[in-house]
């Protein structure tokens, strides 16, 4: 806000515009007779086309002067910076923004801050608001809309998280404080709505919170559609209709459990490692073949085998490689991957 007003201050406020008609506004509300009544701010130059529209705004009229005040000042300083928020009356490339010289109102609750306007401007507005009336209308707030506050219409770009009305599930706060002084307006809404779930059909067209809608209805609505999956086979989309299906989540996050893992060498073995396979499998038979003639063979006397060997240190090392994979169940293959992976660590500590 405070830099808000920091760049309204900055902008330019010629006395007269370049057309040479004044740089004098005219400020008014008007009412949009809809479910639930809003109004809307009128900002016109008597003497030109300019103008801009504030809203819809909801319980404006039940506001105090200061609950106005709040409401408005914000969107006042963001509409002369950037423009109506109603796109017909917003800034083109080519327009500068600027801020007024001079303004009145129509209201007398608003005269303090400008001088009262006269019977040809009061005109000004009415005949703008006809122009825009049937297009605001369609901008007031309906049950459902996730994109603004039911309470002060404010956009949620720039509010926190809004909170869902936990009697309907169809209105929208900010805050506590707003869903309670918009109570006494949305209680017949409340309650003729009642305690629905929302979660399925097809999303308003009006709400902009467009994402999790289109996710959801896609995956509730439309794929239970008959010809919405006629569409998708022709398309070539596939359509899950259990948890396996690829485009489950879970499934995808399984997937490396099912499919198993890769090798971590899958180049061919040299012939090194041909000959160190064809030691552990041997070591392996001979293994098995004392443990199926003296049960008690142990490991001591397992080592003292090997030990005859002209490298005890290597054969040792193919002797435990042989042994832990008898122990571990793994099979040919992954006795494989053992001893690649032993003759690796071996030529690392050569190396160095």
């Amino acid at each position: 806000m405070d830099i808000d007003v920091q760049q309204f201050n900055t902008l330019p406020r010629p006395q007269t515009l370049d057309c040479g008609a004044p740089n004098h506004w005219v400020i008014g509300s008007r009412r949009i007779d809809v479910l639930p009544p809003t109004d809307v701010v009128i900002f016109v130059m008597p003497q030109t086309v300019c103008g801009m529209v504030i809203g819809p705004l909801v319980d404006w009229p039940s506001m105090t002067r200061s609950e106005k005040a709040k409401c408005l000042a914000p969107r006042l300083i963001d509409a002369f910076i950037n423009g109506s928020s109603y796109p017909s009356y917003s800034y083109s490339d080519d327009v500068e923004p600027l801020a007024p010289w001079t303004w009145t109102c129509v209201d007398e609750e608003r005269c303090h801050i400008g001088g009262t306007c006269s019977s040809e401007e009061s005109d000004a507005i009415d005949k703008m608001f006809s122009c825009i009336k049937p297009a605001v209308a369609q901008l007031a707030i309906l049950p459902g809309d996730r994109s603004r506050c039911h309470g002060c219409g404010y956009s949620k770009e720039f509010l926190p998280d809004l909170r869902k009305c936990t009697g309907c599930l169809k209105a929208w706060y900010h805050s506590e404080e707003c869903q309670f002084q918009h109570w006494g307006t949305h209680m017949p809404v409340c309650l003729v709505q009642g305690r629905k779930d929302d979660s399925s059909g097809a999303p308003p067209a009006h709400v902009k919170d467009s994402r999790l809608n289109a996710l959801r209805y896609y995956n509730t609505v439309a794929r239970t559609s008959p010809e919405a999956q006629v569409l998708m086979l022709s398309l070539n989309i596939a359509i899950p209709n259990a948890k396996a299906s690829p485009d489950n989540g879970l499934f995808i996050s399984h997937a490396a459990y099912i499919a198993g893992t890769p090798y971590r060498s899958p180049r061919p073995a040299t012939d090194a490692e041909e000959d160190k396979l064809t030691r552990i499998q041997q070591m392996q038979e001979t293994i098995r073949h004392n443990m199926e003639i003296n049960c008690g063979t142990s490991h001591k006397d397992m080592m003292a085998l090997v030990s005859k060997a002209p490298d005890t240190r290597l054969e040792r090392d193919l002797y435990q490689v042989a042994l832990t994979t008898m122990a571990m169940g793994y099979d040919a293959s992954m006795t494989q991957l053992a001893a690649r992976m032993e003759n690796d660590k071996f030529a690392k500590v050569d190396l160095r």
